[in-house]
């Protein structure tokens, strides 16, 4: 569903008062509009994202073609995942073949 100039202006505004560190009524006063605006567009958004993106369980399948690494993966790496929404997930730990497996089965 294509967004409207006006949603997209608003997810802006929204995204740019949850990156700042300031009060709902001095980001607004700031930006010259009303706290009752930036809340009916911060709800609406985000029950708007959540719909869009809710989370569903994964089960890996058991591929006999699926590649996994044969040797031992150091005990610290680092594993980031980006999404197409932009939104990253960093993992540091141990990676385990399980999680290579899974990763790959959600790639498909």
């Amino acid at each position: 569903m294509k967004q409207s100039p006006k949603e997209i202006y608003w997810r802006k505004q929204v995204d740019r008062f949850t990156a700042s560190a300031m009060t709902r009524r001095a980001f607004c006063k700031e930006q010259n509009y009303s706290v009752a605006a930036l809340d009916h567009w911060r709800k609406r958004l985000t029950t708007s994202r959540e719909e869009k993106s809710a989370f569903v369980p994964v089960q890996p399948k058991k591929s006999p073609t699926l590649p996994l690494p044969t040797a031992s993966p150091s005990p610290a790496s680092t594993l980031k995942v980006c999404f197409p929404n932009g939104i990253s997930i960093v993992y540091t730990g141990r990676i385990e073949n399980s999680l290579i497996a899974a990763l790959a089965a959600i790639r498909g």
